[in-house]
């Protein structure tokens, strides 16, 4: 699956997902982003675009599960990190229908009904 050619009007960007460290493994990430998902598909956009730390392997596996694809990987900056490898990744979504495209590494489909 390659990236979409979007304007940025057309996509949702997520930058920053957390949950401390006591509510952890109790599905809240997994909320948050349907909920993120039925927003970005209520308002009209035809992807979300996020970007998480490469060491960050519980939410590299949760995005995947939901069905973002992975797009890349860049050294980055950051005051909190110093110099580290971010991971790219974008959900395609369809608001017509409500749907989220399938992702066929995890055969796997999101559909929000909230």
């Amino acid at each position: 699956m390659r990236s979409q050619n979007l304007n940025d009007e057309e996509v949702a960007s997520l930058h920053l997902l957390t949950v401390t460290p006591e509510y952890q493994g109790k599905g809240i990430s997994k909320r948050m982003m349907e909920a993120i998902v039925s927003l970005a598909m209520e308002k009209g956009k035809r992807a979300i675009r996020l970007d998480t730390l490469a060491s960050n392997i519980p939410a590299q596996h949760m995005y995947e599960k939901l069905g973002f694809a992975y797009r890349g990987k860049q050294n980055l900056y950051a005051e909190n990190t110093c110099w580290t490898d971010f991971l790219y990744y974008e959900l395609p979504l369809n608001f017509e229908t409500g749907e989220v495209h399938k992702n066929e590494k995890y055969d796997c489909i999101l559909r929000v009904g909230l």
